[in-house]
Parts: structure tokens; sequence; C-alpha cells
């Protein structure tokens, strides 16, 4: 009973439950008729309310108990648990997802289940071909993920012709394989390449994240189709999509005002906290109305983002507030930032912020560039040197929900 009591407390999906409710399962799992296992496996799962997931993990969590009796109720759970999967793969998919999260690729207990990855990627299993990519990365075998993924984009891309066999895929994933295509192949210097990737998984799959590199990666800032890519990914949640919205609105608002001709964070600590003025008077060359607008519709953007997190866009709604007169309301949004998760590298500007907000011979600071305000601005670039300096060099896909990353370990 204290072996199991080990395991309420270390998977997080039996939280709050008792041992009882554990050895209920086990017991249930004890009775079952190898030649029933699917059957059984539903039942299970259904008379338990638990997910062919967490019974999987669970099977894991009792193999590493080193008792022989647990050892074998899990390894019965396993099994039983991959027979559920009405979808056939699909829990496969999501144990070796989880596997590469947390970099435990040499688990002896999921080899089983990295052969079967293998021989369905080669099947053209979608998923199963992105997922055996990701190891091939894992495995520091770049050059022959780069192969893989070329080779499967072409394959689907034909397949794309013939709708019987189109319309059962995944389109998620078939932009996850186009999305790390263009990822190595940047990597590796062919931006034509990684270009024509993006743009497939774009347009071919309608994936918010390739419309956001699709924009800031290959588009001209600006442009009517670098304003569509985005509306494209941040009306699906794309959150850096909607803080490029909120900026390009801004920027086009302050059409013809020239910036502020002095860096806001400078490196001189004896440099006054009150930046000169522009030298050149601003002048306006849209109309009152039109800037409003603009600067309205970018708020809109900038909330969406800040909602998820982004201090960038807290810091910019805190700009707009204080340029409507809200001076207070834009206060409480800074100081909202200062305290976000990713804070760290805006203390600086945001600070600057803060020492000029009231200041009576403050400049207008609409005409400052938030980025510049960001300490590590300036080192972006080395950071994605290795791709181009593309945006896309970033990304990690991942066919994991949430709540499946929540789970307990599987080691």
């Amino acid at each position: 009973m204290q072996l199991l009591e080990q395991i309420v407390v270390r998977i997080p999906c039996f939280a709050g439950s008792s041992t009882r409710d554990l050895v209920a399962i086990l017991d249930h799992v004890q009775t079952v008729d190898p030649s029933k296992a699917k059957e059984h496996a539903k039942r299970i799962i259904s008379e338990h309310d638990i997910s062919a997931y967490n019974l999987f993990i669970l099977g894991l969590h009792l193999r590493r108990l080193n008792h022989v009796k647990y050892n074998t109720v899990g390894t019965t759970l396993q099994l039983l648990c991959l027979e559920s999967e009405q979808k056939g793969h699909d829990l496969c998919f999501k144990v070796i997802q989880v596997t590469l999260t947390q970099g435990t690729l040499k688990n002896p207990k999921i080899f089983s289940l990295l052969k079967l990855l293998k021989d369905l990627a080669h099947q053209g299993y979608p998923r199963a071909v992105f997922l055996q990519g990701q190891i091939f990365e894992q495995e520091g075998k770049l050059q022959e993920a780069l192969q893989f993924y070329q080779e499967w984009t072409d394959i689907f891309a034909e397949a794309r012709q013939s709708p019987p066999f189109s319309d059962s895929m995944d389109t998620r994933d078939l932009a996850n394989i186009s999305k790390a295509l263009a990822r190595l192949q940047a990597r590796f210097g062919d931006l034509t390449g990684a270009e024509e990737a993006i743009r497939d998984a774009a347009l071919a799959y309608d994936d918010p994240a390739a419309y956001y590199y699709l924009a800031v990666d290959f588009t001209a800032p600006g442009s009517k189709d670098f304003e569509t890519y985005l509306l494209r990914a941040a009306s699906a949640g794309q959150a850096k999509a909607a803080h490029e919205l909120g900026s390009l609105y801004v920027n086009r608002s302050r059409q013809g005002i020239p910036p502020t001709s002095t860096n806001p964070v400078s490196s001189d600590k004896n440099a006054p906290a009150t930046p000169r003025h522009p030298t050149t008077p601003p002048t306006q060359t849209l109309p009152r109305d039109e800037i409003l607008s603009l600067r309205a519709t970018a708020a809109e953007w900038f909330a969406v983002a800040a909602a998820a997190g982004l201090t960038a866009s807290q810091i910019g709604l805190a700009l707009l507030s204080r340029a409507a007169g809200r001076a207070d309301e834009g206060f409480a949004s800074l100081q909202s930032a200062s305290q976000s998760k990713h804070a760290g590298e805006w203390t600086e500007g945001i600070d600057y912020l803060k020492k000029i907000w009231r200041h009576p011979d403050a400049p207008d600071l609409m005409q400052v560039d938030i980025e510049s305000l960001r300490k590590s601005s300036s080192k972006n670039g080395k950071k994605n040197k290795k791709s181009g300096g593309l945006s896309l060099s970033d990304d990690v896909s991942s066919s994991l929900t949430e709540s499946e990353r929540s789970m307990g370990p599987l080691t």
C-alpha cells in the first residue's frame, strides 16, 4: 500500500485520489482476459473516468516500483491502453512527444514505441513523420532530419492532389513538418527553401504560426500582404502576431512625425533622466480622427498580446493610454508590465518610462520605439544567427495539448 501511495503523490492526474481508488483500478486490470483486452480497456477507462494516456502513465510508474506484481500489472496496463486507442496510434504519439520534451529517448521502456513510431513514419503517418524528424534532431542528426522532412513534404504535397487521401490527414501535423523543414533549411542557409516551406505551411495548411513567420521573415514590413498574414495569425491566437499588428498601426498613426533624436535607454549613467526633445518640431500628415482610429486599433491588438503575457504589448498599452490622456491608467499598465514573467530584460526601459511619465518636459512617448526599451534587443540578431536571423528559428511545434504537458514524468 505504501508503494501505491508513492504513485498517488507523484502523478498529477491522481492528485486528490486515495490509494483505494488506485487499488480498484489495479484489481480491475488483474481480471483482464488477454483475448478481450480492447473491451476491458474501454471498460476500465469508462468505469474509472480516466483517459488512456493517464492509464499509460500509471503503467510506467507501476513498473518503476521494481515490484514483481506491479511490474506485471503495469505492463498489462500499458498494452491495454495501446489497444484502447480508437484512432490507432495517438497514444504512442503522445508518449513519444512527452519523451522528446523530457529528453528521455534512451529510456528502455519506450524502445518498442520508438520502433513502432519508425514503422508508422515510413508508412506515411504525418504525426509519426514529424516526431521521427524531431528524434533525428534531438540526436543531433540534422542533415538526416532535413532530408527526411524534405522527402515527406514533397510526398504530402503530391498527396494533396488526391482528395480521398488528403482529407484523412491532419493539416496541423503537415504544417509542423513544413515548419520544421523551413527551420532547418534556414539554419543551413537555404533561405529560398525556407520561405517556400513556410509559405506552404501557411497557405496550404492554414497554420497560424506559419502566417506569422511568413509575415515577419519573408514579407516587406507594412505591405498589404504583411498585414494580411499578421491578421490571419493574430485572429487565430498568435500573440506575437497581435503585438506586431499593434506596432504596425502605431507606426501608421505617427506617419510624418519624426522620432525622438535620442535613444531612450542611455548607456551613460550620468545622462539626464529626461531626454532631449526632437530637433525638428513634429508635423502630422494624417487627420486627427484617423490617428485616433489607428491608435484604438493598435490598443485592441496590444491588449490581445498583453493578455498572453507579452511585456512589450503591456508597455504599448501603457503608452497609448498616456497619449489618450489617461496617464494613471497607463502607469498602472506599466506597473503590470514590470511585474510580468519576462520583465527582466525590460526593467531598464520600464524604469526610464516611470521616471519621465509625468515630467512636464517629457517628449512625446508615442515616438519611442518599444523594442529599443528592451535590454537584449541588440543581442537578438546573434541569438538567431544560425538561422539567418529569422524568427522561425525559435519555432518549437508540438502535438501536445497543455493538459498533456502537465502529465507526470515518463521515467
